[in-house]
């Protein structure tokens, strides 16, 4: 009896590990532009093409290798920094909406994908009052990339002295945003000469250089005041 129950149990099993599909890959190696060296410890996240939901993440090894396992779907792999170099999505780009598609042919696939960080650098500034000079705390300061520069970068708040640091950010150019919170009286504006004011100056970031001098003085806004009544 105990044979006859035994049997099927064993053909059930042999099935469902025969339909099992083999494994797909994604691996590759993560270098310094600098001297084409191994990175350690950079942080490598896969996300599902489609849906941009994070399907898996790896760290690279000591000589800068990375291996993970994922199902065969259109996937986006981006690379995270590691102490003062930039990161990036592949194929270098900026951002999740320009990275390209890393596709498989079907189960089984290994696909490569490598990474060249270079070292990044940095756009620090202050924000103040146009009408008293005074430092504006809580700006919201945003570092803008990509085709349109439609990109956000990085982004960072104003302290105390209305002083900022955008940190780190990967070699090229960019334009730079001011935001105030509601409240503060201050309209927004975007870096650059008084004649530009929507599309701004291009600021070009270089390896290992914290551009400084991107301020703002920031316009008061109009204020209307008045009360409402119900009508007799």
């Amino acid at each position: 009896m105990l044979k006859h129950l035994l049997t099927p149990l064993l053909i059930v099993i042999l099935a469902i590990t025969s339909v099992t599909p083999p494994a797909n890959t994604i691996s590759g190696r993560v270098t310094r532009a600098t001297d084409g060296g191994g990175v350690p410890n950079a942080q490598v996240y896969v996300y599902d093409a489609i849906s941009s939901a994070l399907e898996t993440s790896e760290v690279t090894d000591a000589d800068g290798y990375y291996t993970t396992t994922v199902i065969a779907k259109p996937h986006k792999v981006f690379f995270n920094y590691v102490d003062n170099l930039g990161s990036q999505w592949y194929p270098l780009q900026p951002s999740m909406d320009l990275a390209g598609v890393v596709g498989f042919a079907g189960n089984g696939t290994a696909v490569h994908v490598d990474a060249l960080l270079q070292v990044s650098g940095g756009i620090s500034g202050t924000a103040q009052a146009g009408d008293t000079g005074a430092p504006l705390a809580n700006v919201t300061v945003r570092a803008w990339e990509g085709p349109g520069m439609s990109a956000l970068a990085g982004e960072a708040l104003t302290d105390a002295s209305g002083g900022y640091v955008i940190s780190p950010l990967h070699v090229g150019p960019y334009r730079v945003s001011f935001v105030t919170n509601v409240g503060d009286h201050y309209l927004g504006a975007v870096y650059g000469p008084p004649q530009t004011p929507t599309t701004g100056s291009v600021i070009t970031v270089t390896a290992g250089t914290v551009i400084t001098g991107v301020n703002a003085q920031l316009v008061r806004g109009s204020q209307l005041v008045g009360r409402v009544t119900a009508a007799d």
